[in-house]
């Protein structure tokens, strides 16, 4: 199986190749990007479920129909002011 890092734009409803193995998130000048391992060969999709959420942000345990037992630290980054935490959600992995 051939494998190879493709850089994915972020976003909340990212979908990539099934199998796929975390490299990094990080920023690519002022915009956020992730960092996968993949199969390019591999034509199933699956959604990332990644979750950002900010240093003192709250946020209920059915937001978004996840639970927080589901989730999965990733990375954080900072961008600015702001630092940015990275969740992975497993709940339909």
């Amino acid at each position: 199986m051939t494998r190879v890092i493709y850089k994915y734009p972020y976003s909340e409803d990212l979908k990539v190749p099934k199998g796929f193995q975390w490299t990094h998130i990080g920023l690519q000048g002022d915009k956020i990007y992730i960092w996968l391992e993949v199969d390019p060969n591999e034509k199933e999709l699956v959604s990332l479920n990644l979750i950002k959420r900010g240093t003192g942000w709250e946020w209920e345990e059915d937001e978004n129909d996840y639970s927080i037992q589901s989730l999965h630290y990733v990375q954080t980054i900072m961008q600015g002011p702001f630092v940015w935490h990275f969740y992975w959600d497993t709940k339909d992995v």
